[in-house]
């Protein structure tokens, strides 16, 4: 509908993974001051603004804004929700709540795809945006009542984070997380 190849919509991918890849440890860096309830709201605000933009752009370059967005919001919600899942435990079941996260995203992404595949192919490539935005505000409803449950607290204190210094061992750390995030997310659209 917007008279675009293929091969051009499939940039659009690399767009949102390139953008998640350079927000995520940006914002987590950023934000790390703000109370993690607020970052997460935050983020999933980012992220359904993103997708509704990219459902109702008229051109390629609206969409491409929209993608920068909606990767925003992933980036920013994945260390907030890591740290505070990571905090609401207690230490020896870290491991398990950082395993319902990142699981949770691999089912995510394992049924998204080739689901949001068939909405676009048995309607309109927008109904799949629109779909993640619905899917995003019953996430949110369902998460508004917790947030007064969980604690309040920065994601991380500044006296921590201050001693915490970018060194050559979490810099070749963030370089390899970047390279892993951004080779995942670039094949998805071609796999599909």
């Amino acid at each position: 509908s917007l008279e675009i190849p293929a091969t051009r919509a499939g940039q659009l991918v690399s767009v949102y993974a390139l953008s998640y890849a350079v927000f995520a440890p940006l914002s987590a860096w950023l934000l790390r001051g703000l109370d993690r309830r607020r970052v997460i709201l935050l983020a999933i605000g980012f992220f359904l603004a993103g997708n509704l933009a990219c459902g109702l752009a008229t051109g390629f370059y609206q969409i491409v804004a929209g993608r920068i967005v909606s990767a925003l919001g992933a980036a920013i919600f994945t260390p907030a929700a890591t740290a505070l899942a990571s905090d609401l435990v207690p230490p020896h079941r870290k491991g398990a709540a950082l395993a319902v996260i990142f699981g949770g995203m691999t089912v995510a992404q394992a049924a998204g795809i080739p689901l949001a595949t068939l909405i676009g192919q048995m309607f309109d490539w927008r109904y799949a945006f629109y779909f993640v935005v619905v899917l995003g505000l019953v996430a949110l409803a369902i998460l508004m009542p917790l947030m007064g449950r969980l604690p309040v607290g920065a994601a991380a204190p500044a006296a921590a984070s201050a001693s915490r210094a970018l060194t050559p061992a979490t810099a070749g750390l963030l370089l390899v997380t970047f390279l892993i995030v951004l080779s995942e997310f670039v094949v998805y659209t071609y796999v599909s």
